[in-house]
C-alpha cells in the first residue's frame, strides 16, 4: 500500500491512478489515518510518561526521605 501511495504522489502517469482516480482519495484516506493514529500514539505515550515521571518521582522523594529520616534517628538519638 505504502509502495502505490508513493507512486501515487511522486508520478500522475501511473496506470492505476490514471485508470481508476483513487490516487488522491487513497492518499487523503493515508493522510486522515495517519494523522489520527499518531494523535492517539502522542497521547497515550504523553499519559505513560506522566505517570512514569510522577511515580519515579514519588519513589526518589521516599528514598532520600528514608535516607533523611536515618540521619535524623541517629544525630538525634540520645
Amino acid at each position: 500500500m505504502q509502495i502505490y501511495l508513493n507512486r501515487c504522489w511522486r508520478a500522475k502517469t501511473t496506470e492505476g491512478s490514471q485508470a481508476v482516480r483513487l490516487g488522491p482519495r487513497l492518499l487523503d484516506r493515508y493522510r486522515d489515518i495517519f494523522t489520527r493514529l499518531y494523535r492517539e500514539d502522542r497521547d497515550l505515550t504523553l499519559r505513560r510518561d506522566g505517570w512514569g515521571f510522577g511515580l519515579g518521582l514519588l519513589g526518589t522523594a521516599t528514598l532520600y526521605g528514608g535516607y533523611a529520616w536515618i540521619a535524623a534517628e541517629t544525630v538525634l538519638e540520645p
